[in-house]
């Protein structure tokens, strides 16, 4: 193992080839829901937004450069690959009320609400087995 710690190519601190999947801000203000996440070295062509059973879906890829094994790194920690986040959205929030925008790296997801108030259930009654 040590002998293997002293070549310069090693794998040693090689990192992990997922790409984890990013961390959402969610705040509601102004009358909507806006979700920002932080995806830097990535641009609005390597990202996907998606919405599916009121579950807002946001895909990606971050792709490595094509560089030789023997390049010389001595560390190397940049995380590449694909990911995908699945945000559950509020109940009163628009499916068709979505719109996205992307800049320097970061992803902002605008979500409108709706003006009614959602059914937020009702109790239900226990009778006794007759």
């Amino acid at each position: 193992m040590f002998d293997e710690m002293d070549r310069p190519n090693h794998d040693f601190f090689a990192p992990f080839t997922v790409f984890s999947a990013p961390a959402i801000d969610m705040v509601e203000r102004d009358g909507v829901y806006r979700l920002t996440a932080e995806l830097p070295g990535l641009t609005d062509e390597d990202v996907k937004i998606s919405v599916s059973d009121h579950q807002l879906i946001i895909s990606g890829e971050k792709r490595q450069k094509d560089e030789r094994k023997d390049d010389g790194f001595m560390l190397r920690e940049r995380r590449y690959g694909s990911f995908e986040r699945h945000v559950i959205l509020p109940v009163d929030a628009q499916e068709e009320g979505i719109d996205a925008t992307f800049d320097k790296g970061v992803l902002t997801v605008t979500v409108s609400k709706s003006k009614e108030t959602p059914d937020r259930g009702r109790r239900i009654t226990i009778r006794k087995a007759e």
